[in-house]
């Protein structure tokens, strides 16, 4: 089985209530091979919400601690405790199973 982002499936559970659908994901979900699943929702975000801003580099670069989110969205993140989503995501990126 494998997981894959929601958004990417065709769900309207990006931060503006839109999706970026993959067509072989979508197809992979039909028959059963794939999973989807949004890691923001599990860790307690909305749809819609404000964009995560991210200063200094990219995602890769916040899970290593070269770069921070802006000061808004960390505490809004404090406040849901998706502090956990940081090792989740060393372990995806360990494993190669990242998502968008």
């Amino acid at each position: 089985m494998i997981l894959v982002s929601s958004c990417l499936a065709g769900l309207e559970v990006r931060y503006n209530a839109t999706h970026c659908l993959n067509n072989e994901i979508s197809q992979l979900i039909e028959q059963k091979k794939a999973v989807a699943v949004c890691p923001e929702l599990l860790g307690g975000f909305s749809t819609p919400r404000e964009p995560a801003e991210i200063i200094g580099g990219d995602g890769t670069d916040v899970l290593e601690g070269r770069a921070k989110g802006r000061p808004e969205h960390i505490e809004e993140s404090s406040r849901i405790q998706c502090c956990r989503s940081r090792a989740k995501g060393r372990r995806l990126l360990k494993h190669r199973l990242l998502y968008s």
